[in-house]
């Protein structure tokens, strides 16, 4: 018998070879694998930049669907600058309210759907993606969503303030007999959970917790000439407030809960946070009156502050909070700022001849340059709706470097 050798045992029997060798590698393959490698290592860089908020790169995307869906030809959106009184974002799309109907409209620019109103002095409080349209001194109210309207009714009495809830229950705060103003919580099936008589003071802004287990007003004032804003926190099942704030010399611009603990009192003097059993309130930040210029808040209870630095019309400091009023970062804006809008991800600060857009930690990921006068902005991530005099105008966080607001895009 034949002894094999080392070498014939590593390339088979008698020194056979039974394996095909490798084939060299042409330069054809190694190009696509190059390709490939690039493509993959792009997405990923795409993907962590937009993930963790650095950069915006989703409106590449959205602006490049909308080219082949054909979007860009609904806009701009024209408004009536007679009849509309307010324009919100209701989630990702657009609430128009004017003097006789409210219109939402999607991202694409489509008309979702609208509703005529008989109601005398329209308001509307909005609320993530569902929102309440009322008749403030009158009765009538409607509840919507993004997507569709729920339920129109009456008050008990003549409507001051109210709010739409995440969980599809609804607050009322109206005029009362036998008192200034009432609290009235209703669940999504339109039945009463909760009631709370305001004796001396008139309510003026509510909020309900995400959970739908608890809610909040604000509510103004007078004690011998000099007006005061009383904060109350509520739990359903207690019939007083389980937290009681007073504030002397402010007014309330809003009130919501940051967090499901977390009830968040915007002034323009101060932003404090009142907590259900904490005996004092925090104090997040206080200004003066002549700095504060704008805030804003988005739906995961972050919200910005812009101040005009001791009063100056060419030095502004755009600061940021977490739900808890913990300031998480601040940074300069070297324009001055008109108003200043949040995201889920990104800061949006209106200037009279751009549009900054921020990440969170203070970055400038793009300067938007404006041709004519912008009033108002309501971005997302992605998209930034701009509002003018007569339109409504479309345009994008990033890769955006002007946008004309005088003309058909």
């Amino acid at each position: 018998m034949k002894k094999l050798k080392f070498k014939e045992l590593n390339t088979g029997y008698e020194g056979e070879k039974t394996m095909r060798e490798r084939k060299p590698m042409t330069p054809r393959r190694r190009a696509v694998l190059v390709i490939v490698a690039t493509l993959v290592l792009a997405f990923l860089i795409v993907f962590l930049l937009s993930r963790f908020g650095i950069v915006p790169l989703g409106s590449l995307a959205a602006r490049a669907g909308a080219v082949l869906s054909g979007d860009e030809k609904r806009f701009p959106l024209g408004v009536n600058t007679d009849s509309t009184l307010d324009i919100d974002k209701l989630g990702s799309n657009l609430l128009v309210l004017t003097t006789d109907n409210y219109t939402v409209y999607s991202e694409k620019g489509r008309e979702l759907f609208s509703s005529p109103h008989t109601f005398v002095r329209p308001a509307v409080s909005v609320s993530g993606d569902r929102a309440v349209i009322y008749d403030r001194g009158g009765t009538g109210f409607m509840l919507i969503t993004a997507s569709k309207p729920i339920y129109s009714g009456d008050a008990s009495g003549t409507i001051l303030a109210a709010a739409h809830g995440k969980k599809g229950n609804y607050a009322l705060a109206t005029r009362a007999n036998g008192a200034t103003s009432r609290l009235d919580v209703y669940n999504r099936n339109h039945g009463l959970v909760f009631s709370y008589q305001s004796a001396d003071e008139y309510i003026t802004a509510i909020t309900l917790s995400q959970d739908g287990k608890f809610a909040g007003i604000a509510a103004v004032g007078a004690k011998n000439g000099d007006l005061y804003t009383v904060v109350d926190y509520f739990g359903f099942a207690y019939k007083e407030p389980l937290n009681r704030q007073v504030f002397d010399g402010v007014s309330p611009l809003k009130i919501d809960f940051t967090t499901d603990t977390s009830l968040t009192l915007f002034t323009e003097k101060g932003i404090y946070r009142v907590r259900k059993s904490a005996k004092k309130n925090d104090a997040v930040a206080t200004f003066y009156q002549s700095e504060f210029t704008s805030y804003s808040e988005n739906e995961k209870g972050r919200y910005a502050l812009v101040l005009a630095k001791y009063g100056s019309s060419d030095k502004y400091e755009i600061q940021l909070f977490n739900g808890y009023g913990k300031k998480v970062d601040s940074f300069s804006c070297d324009e001055p700022v008109r108003t200043v809008a949040l995201s889920k991800k990104y800061v949006f600060a209106l200037t009279q001849e751009h549009i900054l857009v921020y990440n969170f930690h203070g970055g400038l990921v793009s300067k938007i340059a404006l041709s004519g006068e912008a009033y108002d902005i309501y971005p997302s991530d992605d998209i930034i709706f701009v509002t003018t005099l007569d339109r409504i105008v479309r345009c994008y966080s990033y890769g955006d470097t002007s946008v004309s607001l005088t003309g058909k895009e």
